[in-house]
């Protein structure tokens, strides 16, 4: 198994450690553009995915060009 090192910033941090208690069902996260929102939410995403067998997720975005442009080259 490979091990992958990362170093989220500190609201990513506090996000992801929202996102992953047993507690919190609902995890919003904003910002301007940089603010690796696209980047959380794929880390998140293939975490979930590596996790749970058989699981299907979605990641989307209101404007297609603007997911082809960020998340999809982020994931």
């Amino acid at each position: 198994m490979s091990t992958i090192d990362i170093t989220p910033t500190r609201r990513q941090s506090q996000a992801w450690r929202y996102l992953t208690d047993d507690k919190t069902n609902i995890v919003l996260f904003g910002g301007s553009a940089g603010g690796g929102k696209s980047w959380l939410g794929c880390l998140w995403i293939t975490t979930l995915c590596l996790k749970y067998t058989g699981i299907r997720c979605l990641i989307g975005r209101s404007v297609l060009t603007q997911l082809k442009l960020t998340t999809l080259n982020t994931l």
